[in-house]
């Protein structure tokens, strides 16, 4: 569920979006566009140039252009404040970590969700469904995340506005790097959830994604710098896979899974016109994703989860056992046969 982050009114001036502590600044500095302000400053002017000496006259006028290009100068963060809305898909995951043991067979697995959140706005955190019972790591999802937001284009940084406190009565502006945050985790019935690892992606400079899951390795963040990088801002669009990594004892980075993710950046004004909603609900749902049996409870069917246990880790041994007994029947219908088969072709003869 997502819940507001409490942001603060805001109003429409010339295509552009205002915040409320920056509101009345943009105001006035749209007012030298306007003629009745330009009539306003050339009676001023006369007045001044009647009553007064040329010099006195200079200092106003000064004084009156120093006013407006100052109040010009507090509205730049507002003019170039932008809306939008960052889409993310999340369509499978591989080698994720396996942490749990199966209650049955004692195999490795894991019920495996996804979760993300724009940095700053941890309230707006948004989770996939679960996928039950992961035994290779691989988990199918079709789960898009929805994250609206404002965007400062000058300083590369989010804005939100929230209150530092629930006894405050105005909200603060906050300026936050667009960063956007996805954690792998195993989900669990009776204990906390355990977390596996994560990927933080820099919206404006992050690693373009592998086409592959076998072409994505923990190289993308350890070398970061050394490999190209993609503003979504600029790209819009990207598709691939990224690392999941996480600290281990020994405080190194280990990769911990990998992740297949979809990136749309769209303004506020074409994500009204496109609307989709969250997860795989209306509009533009997602379809379900094609998970095998594995991925259902154990209660469901333990007998077809045992034998695919077992033909995954003993395919030799299976093929070999099945020869064996194959052969057996077979040695058993020809002892069995053979006597009446011969005392048969004696009597026919002997008659």
């Amino acid at each position: 569920m997502i819940t507001s982050l409490g942001k603060s009114p805001v109003t429409y001036l010339s295509g552009g979006r205002y915040h409320r502590g920056l509101r009345r600044y943009a105001l006035i500095a749209q007012w030298w566009r306007a003629p009745a302000f330009f009539l306003a400053l050339i009676i001023v002017f006369l007045f001044c140039f009647v009553c007064f000496h040329v010099f006195c006259v200079l200092r106003v006028c000064l004084c009156l252009l120093f006013v407006v290009l100052s109040l010009s100068l507090l509205c730049v963060d507002a003019v170039l404040l932008s809306s939008f809305e960052l889409r993310v898909i999340i369509w499978n995951t591989d080698d994720v970590v396996l942490e749990d043991d199966a209650f049955m067979t004692g195999e490795k697995m894991s019920d495996i969700y996804v979760r993300g959140w724009l940095k700053g706005q941890q309230e707006d955190k948004q989770d996939t469904d679960v996928h039950y019972h992961s035994l290779t790591g691989e988990g199918n999802f079709n789960w898009r995340f929805v994250y609206p937001f404002d965007y400062l284009m000058a300083e590369e940084k989010i804005v939100i506005s929230k209150k530092e406190s629930m006894f405050s009565w105005d909200e603060t502006e906050y300026k936050i790097p667009a960063r956007l945050t996805l954690q792998v985790w195993d989900a669990d019935h009776f204990s906390a959830d355990d977390f596996l690892g994560a990927i933080e992606l820099d919206l404006n400079r992050f690693p373009r994604g592998a086409k592959t899951a076998k072409q994505c390795s923990i190289n993308m963040v350890q070398n970061q710098a050394e490999l190209p990088c993609i503003s979504i801002f600029k790209q819009k669009r990207v598709k691939g896979w990224w690392p999941f990594v996480a600290r281990d004892e020994n405080d190194e980075m280990e990769l911990t899974g990998k992740v297949e993710a979809e990136l749309h950046l769209m303004s506020a004004e074409e994500a009204e016109k496109s609307p989709v909603g969250l997860g795989r609900n209306e509009p533009d749902p997602l379809e379900k994703p094609n998970r095998p049996n594995t991925s259902l409870s154990w209660m469901l069917s333990p007998v077809r989860v045992v034998c695919i246990l077992v033909w995954r880790q003993y395919k030799l041994h299976c093929a070999l056992l099945l020869g064996a007994v194959l052969g057996l029947l077979f040695l058993g219908l020809l002892f069995f046969s053979l006597p009446s088969a011969l005392s048969y072709k004696i009597f026919n003869v002997a008659g």
